[in-house]
């Protein structure tokens, strides 16, 4: 084929690069460890800091208590969490990556409201 070498596309195609892998693999292992040992190591003024600079506060677990659902109000915001926007009425629930200083069912405040609105 005039000389030209062949080109494999192949996703399994193998040129001993098994090593790197693994590296890559187990790497991606450790910065999760590191992430979580950065987070146990800072203050809570720290915590609160950056959560406020990514557009949030932290409030505490949901409590049984709480009124999550009221009465339906036509509204609507526009909210910013990190760089990713979400456009929420009464009763939504927003799904997004994992948030620092924030575990799951976590109450929030947001502070980057970026539009509100009546339907």
């Amino acid at each position: 084929m005039n000389g030209v070498p062949a080109r494999s596309f192949c996703s399994r195609h193998n040129d001993g690069e098994d090593d790197e892998d693994e590296d890559y693999e187990s790497g991606e292992e450790e910065d999760f460890s590191e992430r979580e040992e950065d987070r146990a190591d800072l203050s809570a003024e720290e915590k609160v800091k950056e959560a406020t600079e990514i557009g949030y506060t932290v409030l505490g677990p949901l409590q049984k208590s709480d009124r999550v659902f009221k009465l339906y109000e036509p509204a609507f915001a526009v909210v910013q969490i990190g760089s990713h926007q979400f456009k929420v009425s009464n009763g939504d629930t927003i799904y997004t990556e994992r948030l620092k200083h924030c575990d799951v069912n976590d109450k929030q405040n947001m502070t980057d409201i970026l539009n509100l609105g009546r339907e």
